[in-house]
């Protein structure tokens, strides 16, 4: 990884794929790093990997970056292999 790239997990207690959508992943992760933050000048992508080290427990890659005042724009996503959902979410470096 960049020196500048940040590496995060989001965590998610249940799963159920009627709940968490890719826009629910997205808000979730635009909420927790805005929360670290106390600014929402990032830019991010995500992933679900495919060989999960800790499959009983979903979670997605999160990598994301501080942007410059001039590069504030919309956070990008990489849509992930399947939508899946939960009811609580932990977002962890």
């Amino acid at each position: 990884l960049d020196s500048h790239c940040n590496h995060y997990i989001l965590w998610y207690s249940v799963y159920d794929a009627d709940i968490i959508t890719t826009d629910k992943i997205n808000s979730d992760i635009i909420s927790g790093i805005t929360n670290i933050l106390k600014h929402a000048n990032f830019d991010f992508i995500w992933y679900e990997n495919p060989k999960m080290t800790i499959p009983d427990i979903y979670h997605v890659q999160v990598f994301w970056i501080l942007l410059k005042e001039e590069d504030n724009h919309e956070s990008n996503d990489l849509v992930p292999t399947k939508e899946t959902v939960a009811n609580a979410a932990v977002l962890t470096e």
